[in-house]
């Protein structure tokens, strides 16, 4: 039990230190894809392939905002480990 204390609270520092970081400023894609691959990887548990499953959805929108997004998840790939 202690832990997986210390598992979540660990995770909560790690997204603390992403939030500090996205409030000094909110459209810094890199941090917005590294804290996207935190939550997806190790709260939710998902695989790589999940990931891109999952992202690979992401087809609605348009304009800058669709344009940002598609670049965090293109980024987002290379926090995901090597396979191989």
């Amino acid at each position: 039990m202690n832990s997986l204390v210390g598992f979540f609270t660990a995770q909560k520092t790690k997204l603390a230190e992403f939030a500090g970081k996205l409030l000094k400023n909110p459209r810094a894609v890199l941090e917005r894809a590294a804290l996207e691959v935190l939550i997806a990887r190790e709260l939710y548990g998902l695989s790589l392939e999940d990931w891109q499953h999952l992202t690979g959805t992401f087809t609605f929108g348009g304009g800058d905002s669709k344009a940002e997004l598609d670049e965090i998840i293109r980024q987002s790939l290379a926090f995901w480990p090597k396979a191989g």
